[in-house]
């Protein structure tokens, strides 16, 4: 499966739109408690999250297929958004949060307004800045590029 740049702009815009329509219904239906199929654990857009994330994943598969040289970057790629998509299921993070880091009293010192155990996404999010610099090579060239800069 290849995408060419339009039909990966249409994918894109197309997604883009599902998301900003689905967050439209879920305020007018819901409203005045428009939070309520938005922002709660047991929302449905944690559905349209969890598609989203496997989409993305679906496609840096697709893109490893035609990028010669990049395959494991793009497929590493792949891997963390299947893991992402896993951890909006099951709350990952939220476990390792309440049933070890903060029964334990595990923090992190340069986050004073962090409560014991909210360690697991600021190191999810540290890491993942630090894989820029090696996957913006996988995306060199390709219409990716627009949204790192």
């Amino acid at each position: 499966m290849s995408f060419t740049p339009p039909v990966a702009a249409r994918l894109a815009a197309g997604a883009w739109a599902v998301v900003v329509g689905y967050l439209v219904v879920a305020v007018l239906v819901t409203w005045p408690s428009w939070w309520r199929w938005i922002a709660p654990e047991a929302a449905p857009s944690r559905e349209l999250s969890t598609m989203l994330l496997l989409a993305s994943a679906a496609v840096a598969v697709a893109r490893s297929r035609t990028r010669r040289g990049d395959t494991s970057r793009w497929l590493l790629l792949a891997a963390g958004f299947v893991v992402l998509a896993a951890d909006e299921r099951a709350a990952i993070h939220e476990r390792l949060r309440d049933r070890l880091l903060a029964p334990n009293d595990i923090d992190l010192p340069f986050v004073p307004w962090a409560q014991p155990g909210d360690i697991v996404l600021v190191v999810v999010a540290l890491v993942g800045l630090a894989i820029v610099p090696w996957l913006s090579v996988a995306i060199r060239g390709t219409g990716a590029r627009r949204w790192f800069t």
